[in-house]
């Protein structure tokens, strides 16, 4: 069985509801086009063959982006292998986490945590950029956070009301998607390494997400391809070395769209005219894998 992680109506208004006119909510992509299949019941349960159903359907009626804001702890490789043919479509997969305050990476929660290259396994964060009490993480299985707390948006009977849950969190990755997928030449690959690449850093999201930040669409959407950024992913800011005792510090070089740049040297040096600490990126000393 598939449990509910959150309500679907809400998913949608998050997604898609119409703006700028002066009626309940905005969404991130009010000119998004939605298609609404039923993989669970009204009492929140489901099967894994529905799910199936529903993925191929998508897929085979030219959705581009599926959001799916449920989610259980039963491994099904048919489901998987759905969603590999979801990847060979070049569609990208939005999932969210979990609710349960747990570690993904320990205790996988399907399908955000199956390992197939389209999905992007979403997290909770609040309006201070916590995280989300209740919401699952994972360093290596979880990519980013976003807004889940308290959020506004559409209910059943054309009503609107507070919804919490990685079931909202993801809608907001997926509108993303959507505003940012009509860019030219822009794959499954390079629309995922957009959108979590250019994530503002936060303490909160480190260490427990692949990203260590929450999404920011307008980074994304005026990300510069010709802009080299350098970000610190360890330790945190202002963070304290002391001598003679080794500290791992992992940056990434990245175009301002969030592509890797390879081949890149990285100095670090400090602002009151102490001498620069060296880097070590042999494998050795501390280092997890030379020339990376």
């Amino acid at each position: 069985n598939i449990e509910l992680v959150g309500d679907f109506q809400a998913a949608a208004g998050t997604i898609a509801a119409q703006g700028n006119n002066g009626v309940g909510v905005a969404g991130v992509s009010w000119n998004a086009r939605l298609m609404a299949l039923k993989v669970l019941d009204v009492s929140g349960s489901g099967n894994t063959s529905t799910a199936i159903s529903a993925i191929l359907y998508a897929v085979n009626k030219g959705a581009k982006i599926i959001n799916a804001s449920w989610g259980g702890y039963s491994y099904s490789q048919a489901l998987k292998d759905a969603i590999v043919t979801a990847h060979n479509a070049d569609v990208l997969f939005v999932a969210a986490a979990g609710n349960d305050d747990n570690n993904n990476d320990l205790n996988p929660l399907y399908p955000a945590g199956y390992d197939v290259a389209n999905i992007i396994a979403v997290a909770a964060s609040t309006r201070l950029d916590a995280r989300a009490s209740f919401s699952n993480y994972g360093l290596v299985s979880v990519h980013l956070g976003a807004p889940g707390e308290e959020i506004y948006s559409t209910l059943p009977n054309s009503s609107y009301g507070l919804m919490n849950g990685t079931s909202t969190a993801a809608p907001h990755v997926a509108g993303s998607a959507a505003l940012l997928a009509n860019s030219p030449n822009l794959t499954v690959a390079g629309l995922k390494a957009v959108l979590i690449n250019t994530v503002d850093s936060t303490p909160a999201m480190h260490g427990i997400t692949a990203s260590g930040g929450r999404l920011n669409i307008a980074n994304a959407l005026n990300c510069d391809p010709n802009k080299i950024v350098l970000r610190l992913d360890a330790p945190l800011d202002n963070f304290t070395v002391l001598a003679n005792e080794p500290t791992a510090i992992t940056v990434n070089v990245l175009t301002g769209c969030g592509k890797r740049v390879t081949g890149a040297s990285v100095g670090v040096s400090f602002g009151n005219g102490e001498s620069a600490l060296t880097l070590f990126d042999d494998g050795v000393h501390g280092d997890g894998a030379a020339t990376d």
